[in-house]
């Protein structure tokens, strides 16, 4: 929801199927059919510091951008208010982006497709990240997968430092906890991953020499 990716240029949306949408794109509320927008990057909202809202008037930073001139945005197209196209409690899930849905959707299909066709072989890792048992989506998602291609062709990695949320249910086969926060959790993957890489070159080099 955060746009951290992006920002980052770790990943475009076009590579990212983000659940419960992006701060940084907003939509019409009354939903007219315009497609969402992003929002301006230099926009600033003035926020009343005793109340933290958003009060009618100008922006803290104002822009020229249509619909971003005050501090309550509104839709370019029919100019109506706007809302930012991330999904909300009480939401219908209309705020959610069909493209990219359907990406994840192709994705998923595919990959479940070919791990069923090629049992046994442990080709895909899922690697979840801080994602607890308050707004479980993702872990829903994530143990789908798991159980939809088995333990044996599936490993879900979950990272949580939370005893609790780290765990798995007693049904769960091919799960893995790790219990850390994000950043060291990360570094320890990455310090095996490249151990393991020098290991098999280490191998094969053995093995040229030996021949």
């Amino acid at each position: 929801m955060d746009a951290h990716a992006q920002a980052s240029g770790l990943a475009s949306s076009a590579d990212l199927h983000e659940v419960h949408g992006n701060i940084e794109t907003w939509c019409c509320y009354r939903q007219c059919g315009k497609p969402a927008w992003v929002v301006p990057p230099e926009f600033r909202f003035e926020v009343d510091p005793e109340t933290m809202l958003a009060n009618v008037g100008l922006p803290k930073i104002p822009v020229t951008t249509p619909g971003w001139k005050t501090n309550h945005p509104t839709c370019p197209s029919c100019g109506g208010p706007a809302r930012p196209a991330i999904l909300m409690f009480m939401d219908d899930g209309s705020y959610q982006f069909p493209s990219a849905y359907r990406r994840w959707a192709v994705w998923k299909g595919a990959a479940i497709s070919y791990l069923k066709a090629n049992p046994g072989t442990r080709s895909m890792v899922i690697l979840e990240i801080g994602c607890g048992t308050r707004v479980p989506t993702i872990r829903f998602m994530t143990e789908d997968i798991l159980h939809l291609t088995g333990p044996n062709s599936c490993t879900l990695v979950r990272v949580n430092p939370d005893p609790v949320e780290c765990g798995f249910s007693e049904t769960t086969e091919g799960g893995l906890s790790l219990r850390d926060k994000a950043l060291p959790a990360l570094s320890r993957i990455d310090k095996e991953l490249t151990e393991i890489d020098v290991s098999t070159a280490s191998q094969k080099l053995a093995q040229v020499k030996v021949h």
